[in-house]
This record gives structure tokens, sequence and C-alpha cells, in this order.
């Protein structure tokens, strides 16, 4: 009779065996004892709260259009924003420009008015010129109602440009203006210094008073 011995397990059975004898001994260290009553719950530490503090506010902070059931009221608003803002944009593009008249000179003395006289014909500024002419209120306070209405109609806008080109034309070339004074009650008159030092007279045209403001009533003519 034979008897045959058995084989010795070799190396693969003593690394099972150590395996096995080492997985408890594992899993007791990883376990973590359990706390006593006595004893308060650990804090979790710095370096393992901030991560997950990160992650948390990420996680708020991502945004997601689908889950959100406020988006389509927001682009609905900003849509209704855009469009009123393209409408007006369009209207004030095209409402008329205010035309801002020239603010009228207010002479007080025959200087002051002939002064402006004198730059408003050199400059062929039309509306500095007629600004220092009687006004429709005006007119009705120095001429009465009926006096006023026939000065308006003889005082047309024509009437004033060629006024202005005939003061303009009656200006000798390289003139300055010096001074301006009154003949007689009404009758205002420049005096220009010429080039050469020599003066020259030239007459504006007659003058009333609205208060203390002077105002032209009729422009003089050549001849």
């Amino acid at each position: 009779m034979i008897i045959r011995r058995p084989r010795p397990a070799g190396p693969l059975l003593a690394t099972l065996l150590f395996a096995a004898l080492m997985c408890p001994a594992v899993g007791l260290a990883q376990e973590p004892p359990a706390p006593t009553p006595a004893q308060a719950p650990a804090e979790p530490s710095a370096t393992t709260a901030a991560p997950d503090a990160t992650a948390a506010a990420k996680q708020r902070k991502r945004w997601n259009p689908r889950k959100d059931q406020n988006t389509p009221k927001f682009l609905g608003l900003a849509a209704l924003l855009l469009l009123w803002l393209l409408a007006r944009n369009e209207s004030r593009r095209q409402a008329p420009a205010r035309v801002q008249r020239p603010q009228r000179h207010s002479p007080i003395t025959p200087t002051e008015l002939g002064h402006a006289a004198f730059h408003a014909a050199i400059d062929a500024d039309l509306d500095e010129y007629r600004g220092l002419f009687l006004s429709g209120p005006e007119a009705a306070r120095v001429l009465g109602t009926a006096g006023a209405e026939t000065y308006l109609n003889r005082r047309s806008l024509a009437a004033l440009e060629d006024a202005l080109a005939d003061l303009a034309a009656r200006i000798p070339d390289g003139a300055h203006f010096e001074e301006a004074a009154m003949e007689g009650e009404n009758l205002c008159l420049l005096t220009l210094r010429l080039p050469d030092r020599s003066r020259a007279t030239l007459a504006l045209g007659s003058v009333a008073k609205v208060g203390r403001i002077l105002r032209l009533r009729e422009p003089s003519r050549q001849g």
C-alpha cells in the first residue's frame, strides 16, 4: 500500500492565509471607535470642510435654465425693455429739432443799439437784426393795437432782409464802429472810424423806447 503525502501548499497558500489573517485586522483598524456619551462629536477639520464648502458654493452658483421657472419671465421683461429703448430712440431721432432763437439784445443806450446793428450788418445775421426791432407785444404797447397790426404787416421778413442788405452796403470797407447817438427825438446815427482815421456818420433808423429798452422802429434807407 502506497501512502501519498500531501503536497505543500506553497507560496500561494501562504499568501492567501496571510491575507485572511490581515483582513480582520485592517477592518478593525479602519473602523472608527464608537463615541461614548461623554465625548462630543468631533468637528470636521479645515482641510475636509474647505472642499465641501467649495463644492456646495459651486452647486448653489450653478444655474440651470431648464429648472428655473422664472427664466421665461426674465427673458420677456428683457425683450420688452429692449423694444421700449428702441422705440424711444427712434422717436427721438424722428422728432423735429427745436429751433432755438438767439437771445434778443436789450440795449438801453444808443451806443449799445448801434453796436448790435453794426455787427448784425457785418455778419449778415438776420435773426440778430430782426431782434432789434419792435416785437408784436412791444408794437401794441407803443403804437396801439391797430397801429401794431399795420406795422407788423409792413415789417415783413423780406423787408428786413432788404433793410439789412442796405445797411451793410452803406458801411465803408474797413470801417469800425465807434459810437452811436440820437439826433432829434427818435433818429439813431452811427459814427464809424475809417481806415484813414477819419470818421463817417451813418443813419440807422428811427427808435422807439419800450420802458428802458431801445428798439428800432423803421430802418433808414440809402438816398
